[in-house]
């Protein structure tokens, strides 16, 4: 006999973000493209702002004194940079694929549909594959959860990879794992 087990877990969005990273910085580098569609009113800002340095600063401080502590970093996810909130309210964000943890969108192209054009002087992507944004990662997460236990058991765990990271795009993207 068997049994069909539903389980709920809270997944935060720095652990989705953390995971897809590895998608969009080589995992999924084989199918697929990508770009900017909504930027949801975001600017992009690089690590050396001097609003970064100063919240940066003002953040380890605090940290030194709360923890009683001599030290000259932050841990991960203190950053403010790796703070989806402090992002949000200051409306910025680093790396391209924090937009639809922001509220925009990014959309999803098939490597294989580039042709070159001449007028832009650069690829250009005909072939749609999907979205991510914030309802696309919620049934992607989902979807990977039900069809693909291993490698959200591997996502939940911290102990995925670049295939983790892939199938999470794919589930995001098109619902299913299609490549690879």
């Amino acid at each position: 006999m068997k049994y069909n087990v539903t389980i709920e877990k809270e997944v935060e969005d720095r652990d989705t973000w953390s995971c897809l990273s590895g998608a969009f910085e080589g995992g999924s580098g084989y199918w697929a493209r990508s770009s900017v569609t909504n930027h949801a009113g975001c600017a992009r800002i690089n690590h050396g702002d001097p609003l970064i340095k100063e919240e940066n600063a003002r953040r380890l401080v605090e940290h030194k004194n709360s923890h009683h502590q001599e030290t000259n970093f932050l841990p991960y996810g203190k950053k403010c940079e790796e703070d989806f909130d402090w992002l949000r309210e200051n409306k910025r964000y680093i790396y391209h694929h924090q937009i639809p943890f922001l509220g925009g969108e990014i959309t999803i192209y098939d490597l294989e549909s580039r042709e070159w054009s001449e007028e832009k002087d650069d690829w250009i992507y005909a072939e749609v594959l999907g979205v991510v944004n914030q309802q696309t990662i919620e049934s992607g997460l989902q979807t990977m959860s039900e069809s693909y236990q291993r490698h959200f058991e591997d996502f939940v765990s911290e102990s995925g990879d670049a295939i983790t990271s892939d199938v999470m795009l794919q589930c995001i993207t098109m619902g299913k794992v299609v490549f690879g």
